[in-house]
């Protein structure tokens, strides 16, 4: 469950929390938690099944696919890059 202060933080980003109703914020505050991660933690990997949603208040994001091409053994592709904060 989130803090108020921590509810109000994303509340401020977040446009569907803007004006919530009421029942929509009280299960997203009791659903929700904040997370600090350490540079370079997968969030996700491609092909896992979700069980929440992860959203980015600060910091940077890297959004990459690995794959294999015929020439080398692994490639890693950066799709994109996100600053937050």
């Amino acid at each position: 469950m989130l803090e108020q202060a921590q509810y109000e933080r994303i509340r401020r980003i977040l446009p569907v929390l803007q004006n919530p109703d009421p029942q929509l914020a009280r299960e997203f505050r009791q659903a929700a938690y904040f997370a600090r991660l350490p540079a370079g933690r997968d969030v996700f990997a491609e092909g896992d099944e979700p069980d929440s949603i992860a959203l980015l208040i600060s910091g940077v994001v890297r959004v990459y696919k690995i794959g294999y091409s015929y020439f080398s053994a692994f490639t890693g592709i950066s799709v994109a890059a996100r600053r937050a904060g």
